[in-house]
């Protein structure tokens, strides 16, 4: 299965949503948890090839966190 491996200092629970950087109709949303490790292994699989932007969300210790990161299939 093809996977984005994001690392955290810390065990999280968040939402990434997945752009095409060209075509706006195609993404996904999805949750993610590290659960008792700091690896949050993000599912691509089924994607078509292009350029893509990870969004990332999530809340820690009361506080609100935003991280993005440009990829490609």
């Amino acid at each position: 299965m093809k996977t984005l491996k994001v690392n955290f200092c810390h065990p999280v629970k968040g939402v990434v949503r997945l752009l095409n950087k060209l075509n706006p109709r195609q993404k996904r949303t999805q949750p993610f948890d590290t659960q008792s490790g700091q690896c949050a292994d993000i599912s691509i699989e089924g994607l078509p090839e292009g350029k893509w932007k990870a969004l990332l969300e999530w809340e820690y210790d009361g506080r609100d966190y935003f991280y993005e990161e440009d990829f490609e299939i």
